[in-house]
């Protein structure tokens, strides 16, 4: 198909969706999330092994310039979990027991639909969920115990192949940049060359369908501009409608150093589009079972920006890892977990600079906790209810860096970002809750 005939409606005023990441030296650095890849993402990575590279001429292409970056600089965690305020301790035991062994192998040969709309904590005991192995497996993948006991067997089966490297994350591979620039910006560039069009800030909310007993036909795409005026794009015969049903950064609320990010949760948005093909036809699926319940499901992300080659935070993270963050090569090679913080916070900081833009005496860290409602153990606050200065004072505390904080905080830009459906697609579920990629008789 020629690229002209292909136009893509995006809600943002740019390309990527979660394949985010920003920023400039003002405001400082952002990324709300990315993704802990490996070898085997084949669809990934058959797509971009046809995108020509970022930065290495032709005719590399972005899945050559990736394996190289991961072949000359090989990923490993030195530190995986910290406590009692930055003590690294040991994560090669996994401090499972028979019964949580056993449970693990019974959730693997179990049918899936023995899993429906079960929770994590229906099949598992306390001690497995206090274990060392259920502390690397949530905060790799971001579960919560109230969630998907279908989603966590399929993960399991899915990434079983990577439990070798499990305790040091040499497992994973990691972009040179953060993830829009290493794979969004040269993948749009491309399409434009193709002829792509793309037109932001239109949102789709709704797409008209004829519905016969045995077709279902689009009509007509629906969508608003960023003034709320609404539009139609009618269809023809021959054309393909591709529907993204639901986003995990949907309706974002973003924060500072001095300003709380607000959790946007009464907000549907991109959901809309999802709930208004269900009032069409059932076949759609169920979206309500992963949007309607946003406190189940959100958590919230920190960029820190920590500024000068001698930050303490820096000094901390070469002393955890042994690797010197501002070297251009790998630095924590994955989360750091510390695992008696009672937002259940980790960070990691991937090799530096992160983002074009950024200064050669700036490191740029990731971080996240999983319970955003409990309240902080120096802070005494929740997690949403806290600005970045004391998002800042509770990361340094569980670091053992609270002694130095005044000069960390005049050296420290924060960004936040809540997101309210972060983990939606980890919501208890059965099969018919999702769509078929195409939907029965259309």
């Amino acid at each position: 198909m020629p690229g002209a005939n292909i136009t893509i409606l995006e809600e943002l005023t740019v390309p990527g969706g979660a394949f985010d990441g920003n920023g400039d030296t003002e405001k400082g650095f952002i990324a709300r999330g990315g993704r802990e890849m490996g070898q085997h993402f084949e669809c990934f990575w058959d797509i971009m092994q046809d995108i020509p590279a970022l930065e290495m001429p032709a005719p590399y292409s972005v899945l050559d310039e990736f394996r190289i970056t991961n072949e000359n600089d090989p990923n490993v965690n030195n530190c995986r979990i910290i406590n009692k305020c930055g003590h690294k301790r040991d994560a090669y035991h996994m401090g499972l027991n028979k019964k949580g062994q056993m449970a693990i192998v019974k959730l693997l040969l179990a049918k899936e639909s023995d899993t429906y709309y079960k929770s994590i904590e229906d099949w598992f005991d306390d001690d497995f969920l206090n274990s060392t192995f259920y502390t690397l497996w949530k905060t790799m993948f971001a579960f919560e115990q109230w969630q998907s006991l279908t989603e966590l067997k399929r993960y399991m089966h899915r990434f079983l192949q990577y439990l070798p490297g499990f305790s040091d994350l040499s497992c994973l591979r990691f972009s040179k940049y953060n993830q829009y620039d290493s794979f969004v910006v040269p993948l749009v560039r491309w399409l434009t060359d193709q002829g792509v069009n793309f037109q932001y800030e239109s949102l789709v909310y709704d797409v008209d369908l004829e519905i016969t007993a045995h077709r279902k036909i689009a009509r007509g795409i629906l969508w608003r501009d960023k003034e709320g005026g609404e539009h139609r794009i009618d269809m023809t015969p021959k054309d393909l409608v591709f529907v993204t049903n639901g986003s995990l950064t949907e309706c974002t609320g973003y924060g500072d150093m001095d300003h709380p990010a607000p959790y946007h949760k009464e907000i549907e948005a991109g959901w809309e589009l999802w709930r208004n093909l269900v009032k069409r036809s059932p076949v759609f699926g169920r979206p309500d079972v992963f949007c309607a319940d946003p406190d189940k499901t959100v958590w919230q992300s920190i960029s820190f920006n920590f500024i000068g080659a001698d930050h303490p935070f820096l000094r901390k993270i070469k002393e955890l890892t042994g690797n010197d963050p501002l070297s251009g090569r790998t630095v924590t090679g994955g989360i750091i977990t510390a695992e008696d913080s009672s937002w259940c916070l980790s960070l990691t900081m991937n090799r530096q600079p992160q983002f074009h833009g950024q200064p050669k005496d700036w490191g740029v860290a990731w971080a996240y906790g999983l319970y955003p409602f409990a309240k902080g153990d120096i802070v005494k606050k929740s997690m949403l209810e806290c600005t970045g200065e004391e998002l800042l004072r509770e990361y340094c505390y569980h670091f053992g860096l609270l002694d130095q904080f005044d000069q960390i905080k005049a050296n420290t830009k924060v960004r936040i970002a809540t997101m309210p459906y972060v983990t939606a697609f980890f919501m208890p579920r059965d099969r018919g809750t999702v769509p078929r990629s195409s939907p029965t008789a259309v």
